[in-house]
This record gives structure tokens, sequence and C-alpha cells, in this order.
């Protein structure tokens, strides 16, 4: 492509070996982990950060045929939004469990609409050519990531230690995807919230037993 705007992936800032560096993935994977790392500071500049990575990520997403998760970056925006507007802090939550019905109920909530998503991206580009030239990417790898962050993070807006098992498991096949994918810094970023998402869960589970 002769095309060079910033937003296309061939607009490389380094070229490593088979891997093209974007600016568009350098930018989402750098508001990303400020993001994180502004989080953990409970500093209220974590939101606007955050919005910027689910806008680069989502433009991000598009090009590599992940429709999935880049619709999961709009309910990211709404939720990011309402959050920062909100002025939420993230301290000393009040954590809890899921009963056995609330994990059932979870599952439910993850793979009905995950097949209902995977059907629907696996026409999207018969149905949409103009928007969607390309067939999306893992069609139900990708929807599953989705619904599954979706459904995590309800669960982890709620304070429920659960939330961040759902987190392993979507932050671990999201390197895997990655990795697969060729896009070897957002899979370097995802191994990085992997790493932060085990912390938060030993640490909100020694929180729990000290509550007993």
């Amino acid at each position: 492509m002769e095309n060079t705007q910033f937003w296309h992936i061939d607009f490389s800032l380094i070229q490593l070996g088979d891997y093209a560096l974007s600016l568009i993935e350098t930018l989402a994977a750098s508001f990303c982990l400020l993001a994180f790392y502004l989080l953990r500071q409970n500093n209220q500049l974590t939101w606007p950060v955050a919005i910027l990575s689910n806008f680069a990520y989502f433009l991000f997403f598009y090009q590599i045929n992940l429709y999935g998760l880049m619709s999961l970056q709009v309910f990211l925006v709404v939720y990011n939004l309402i959050t920062w507007l909100r002025g939420k802090g993230t301290t000393a939550p009040e954590i809890k469990r899921l009963s056995g019905m609330g994990l059932i109920l979870s599952a439910i909530a993850i793979f009905m609409p995950t097949i209902n998503l995977t059907i629907l991206l696996a026409q999207v580009h018969e149905l949409a050519p103009r928007w969607f030239p390309q067939p999306a990417s893992f069609n139900f790898t990708d929807p599953l990531l989705a619904v599954s962050s979706i459904v995590a993070t309800v669960l982890l807006a709620k304070h429920y230690l659960e939330a961040w098992l759902f987190w392993l498991g979507i932050y671990g096949l999201c390197v895997v995807i990655f990795a697969w994918t060729g896009v070897y810094l957002t899979a370097g970023v995802y191994m990085v919230l992997l790493g932060w998402a085990m912390r938060e869960y030993l640490e909100w589970r020694v929180m729990l037993v000290k509550k007993r």
C-alpha cells in the first residue's frame, strides 16, 4: 500500500525482520501501559489515558481484523468515561466471592453472546464489505475474548475476586493470539498485564482472608 497515514498499519516506525512496528500500535501500547501504571497510583488521569488507549487499539484491531476486540474498545471507552466522570477511586474495595450460581450465570453471559457474535463476524465481510473488506481473524476466539472482557469488567467493578481469574485467562489467551498474529509489542504489553492481574488476584485474596 502506498498510503502512509498514521492509522494505517503500513506506517512503520521500525522494521524488525518480518515485523513492522507501526505508529498506531506503539501509541496504543504506550497509552495502555501508562494507564495501568496510573491506576496503581490511584491517579484520576488513568481514565483519559485509558480512553486514548481504547481509541488507538480500536484502530489497530481493525487493521489486523480482530473485529471482536475492536468492538470491545467501544464498551471500554464508555466504561472509562463514566468511571472518570464519577471520580471513582480504587482503594479499599469491598471484596466478594461469586456463588456457584454466579459462576454459572457468568459462563452463560459469556458463551451465549459469543456464539451470536461469532456467527456475525464470520459474515461481516460479506454483510458490510465496504467497511470490513477482510474476513475476521480468529472467528471464535476473538468474540470470546471480547465478551469475556465485558463480563470480567462488570465483575471487577462489583469487586468480585473471581474477576481476576477471568482476566488471567483473557490476558493469557491474548498473549498467544497476538504472538501468533505477529504483533509482538502488543503481545508483550499483555504479558505485563497478565503479571499485573496475577498480582492483583493474590492481593485481593489476601485482603479477603483478612476480612474474614
